[in-house]
């Protein structure tokens, strides 16, 4: 089994949780240019992108 400590001390951080944050507001900005007034039904279909989905929802 993998240790977290030596996992983390082999990775590499791709991009900042900044440009994260970054690229989900400017995301939700798109999103709502396109839809305008629209409310759409947002329903997330991968366990693992419930986290994306809650950020990109409150944009």
């Amino acid at each position: 089994m993998h240790n977290p400590a030596h996992l983390l001390e082999q990775s590499e951080l791709i991009h900042s949780a900044q440009q994260v944050q970054s690229a989900i507001a400017r995301l939700g900005q798109e999103i709502a240019q396109t839809l305008g007034d629209a409310k759409p039904v947002v329903i997330c279909v991968m366990g693992g992108g419930v986290v994306f989905a809650g950020q990109l929802l409150t944009e």
